[in-house]
């Protein structure tokens, strides 16, 4: 019954329901199914890869702007290619890689994959602000969806979660939903687009 209904979407559990809801509520719709992936961790960005190929979503081709900026801040062992695994340098290069990723035409969406520890966190006196700005101020100036998935502990997950919900930037625990999100968002707009 749901096929019959272009805007009706099947979901597995409360949970997913609840967090794609909250994604469709206060982010854009995607032009298209390309997805740029920002990472810490290459394996976590290599496991969200597989899941945007089961959703039949795209690994965005970043164009060559785009490398070239991250590569002027970025250590020469980062690998700027989607998933943009930042690895350690995650804490100086994350703005300049959001910033020139949402800046590239060949991507519909972002997926940022938080990966840092708890310890460096509560170390380094690390404040998230003010890369959720840029990524509230990108999301809205360049009318891309981002999601943040927080992979670590239930502290990690409320020390991005917090402030995230000030900058209305949906923050998910699991993969999976937030490329559901990207895929149902991109089939309503599709839907939209077709009226």
């Amino acid at each position: 019954i749901f096929k019959q209904y272009p805007c009706i979407f099947r979901v597995d559990n409360f949970y997913e329901m609840f967090n794609i809801a909250q994604v469709f509520a206060i982010q854009p719709l995607p032009r298209g199914k390309n997805v740029a992936i920002i990472t810490g961790s290459g394996s976590i960005g290599i496991l969200a890869c597989d899941e945007l190929e089961k959703q039949g979503l795209i690994l965005a081709k970043l164009g060559e702007n785009t490398i070239q900026s991250m590569r002027a801040v970025a250590p020469d062992w980062v690998s700027l290619k989607n998933p943009v695994d930042l690895g350690p340098s995650q804490m100086i290069t994350l703005n300049p890689a959001l910033k020139a990723i949402f800046n590239d035409i060949n991507v519909d969406s972002v997926l940022f994959l938080f990966t840092v520890p708890r310890l460096p966190l509560e170390l380094l006196g690390v404040s998230i602000m003010p890369s959720l700005r840029i990524i509230k101020n990108l999301s809205s100036k360049f009318k891309k969806p981002c999601i943040i998935c927080v992979f670590g502990s239930r502290w990690v997950f409320d020390f991005i979660l917090k402030p995230a919900l000030r900058f209305q930037i949906p923050v998910m625990a699991r993969v999976k939903e937030a490329i559901m999100a990207f895929k149902m968002m991109y089939k309503y707009n599709q839907y939209l687009l077709s009226l």
